[in-house]
């Protein structure tokens, strides 16, 4: 496709800009429908479309089997919402057949539609009152050496929210920028990651996507109540802190796993899913047994349905779940052409034109995913991010009381309030 029309944007790292940015922050800003020109976005108030999608569960299971098979004795954690929005935003600058195999992936048949499941995942996952904090944010960074077209800028920053940034490249204030607003607002959780992160002097823009969460249980593990037990890791026993209740709740059964749900004050909760002890955590990823129909069945309540066969019963369940703190760093340019995903990585045949000139010939060089989650007998906290660079060529039957004891790997996923799943992940070693 061939701009007809295109304008410089005002670059938007000065000096006094950049010190302003370098001061950093304690706590994640909260985003709105910001101008290309704005840099302190506020809340999103707009209302959600009328029609929306309906949630893109086709998008979730298949990249939860992908993303965290084969994780071995490592943990591996993935924010499904934040890679969608990261994707989303990507299908935005591109057209062709490079946008067709990301809508395709995200399950959504044209932009409108898209924007429309953009916009209620970002209205019904922004939460920051008394009990919960939950803030998604998304940035554009541009190359201060070349001009883009201001159409695709705009619908960026109207329909993700999007900070935008341009700078010099490659260099060590325009890295710092980026290191800065990652750990702003990711609230300082990630920034052993985050740190030496930057550009490349052939990177032309970059995408980057962030999710914050942090949540109290609806009820409290006591500290007196924890104790030192092993945990059974794929290679060799671990001696784990393991907090413990005795509760009256919905205990969950399949064909091949257990599973309780934990729910944070005010909206929200976290479903722990026990493969048998005769499954691997990878087996039970790749069967159809319906594990992940728990918690992207997006319900509300815990008369949760599913497409499989789950038998749920109110039970005594005496809970023993070890306190862990487990991140991960993937890269799924590694993961993406398994799923249908593969133009944007090939610049003889990837398509930017929406934002860039048909002669600048560029791919997908990166796209990096980190994502870490902590519980204690408090609650949980948990922060994600996606960073999109673009660069030139170059079952068990319940009895009356249950033990549910996650003393080996096993599976977890933290759901919103509207029951989007915000983080997933595989403790092999808590």
């Amino acid at each position: 496709m061939k701009l007809s029309f295109r304008r410089p944007i005002a670059l938007l790292v000065s000096l006094a800009f950049l010190a302003g940015m370098l001061a950093g922050c304690s706590r994640p800003s909260t985003p709105d429908t910001p101008s290309p020109t704005q840099d302190q976005p506020a809340k999103p108030t707009q209302s959600a479309p009328e029609e929306t999608q309906e949630q893109p569960e086709d998008f979730y299971e298949i990249t939860l089997r992908n993303f965290l098979y084969g994780a071995g004795e490592e943990n591996r954690i993935y924010s499904p919402v934040n890679v969608y929005m990261a994707l989303a935003m990507l299908a935005e600058i591109t057209d062709g057949e490079s946008r067709s195999q990301i809508l395709t992936l995200l399950g959504e048949k044209d932009v409108e539609t898209l924007r429309a499941t953009t916009s209620r995942l970002w209205l019904d996952n922004y939460i920051e009152d008394d009990f919960v904090t939950s803030i998604p944010a998304s940035s554009l960074w541009l190359n201060q050496d070349l001009t883009f077209c201001q159409d695709a800028v705009d619908t960026l920053a109207k329909y993700y929210y999007s900070t935008v940034y341009q700078g010099q490249m490659g260099s060590a204030e325009f890295d710092q920028v980026l290191q800065n607003w990652l750990n702003e607002q990711t609230n300082g959780l990630l920034e052993e990651q985050i740190h030496g992160m930057g550009f490349s002097a052939q990177t032309v823009l970059a995408l980057a996507t962030t999710l914050y969460f942090k949540a109290g249980w609806s009820d409290e593990f006591r500290e007196s109540n924890t104790v030192e037990e092993v945990f059974h890791s794929p290679s060799k026993d671990n001696m784990c802190d393991f907090m413990k209740m005795s509760c009256s709740r919905n205990y969950y059964w399949g064909e091949n796993f257990s599973a309780v749900s934990l729910s944070f004050q005010g909206s929200g909760k976290m479903w722990l899913i026990l493969p048998n002890e005769d499954i691997g955590v990878d087996e039970l990823l790749q069967s159809n047994s319906g594990w992940s129909d728990l918690f992207l069945s997006n319900s509300t309540d815990d008369e949760t349905t599913s497409k499989q066969t789950i038998e749920h019963e109110y039970l005594t369940v005496n809970l023993s779940i070890p306190k862990f703190d487990v991140s991960s760093d993937m890269h799924l340019e590694e993961n993406l052409p398994e799923i249908g995903i593969t133009d944007v990585f090939n610049s003889e045949v990837s398509d930017f034109s929406p934002m860039i000139d048909n002669s600048i010939s560029a791919s997908v060089s990166q796209i990096k995913h980190v994502a870490r989650v902590q519980i204690d007998e408090k609650g949980c906290e948990a922060a994600a991010f996606t960073l999109v660079m673009v660069d030139r060529a170059a079952a068990m039957l319940p009895q009356e009381e249950v033990d549910f004891i996650l003393d080996r790997p096993f599976l977890f996923a933290i759901t919103g309030s509207s029951g989007d799943p915000l983080f997933v992940g595989v403790v092999n070693q808590p």
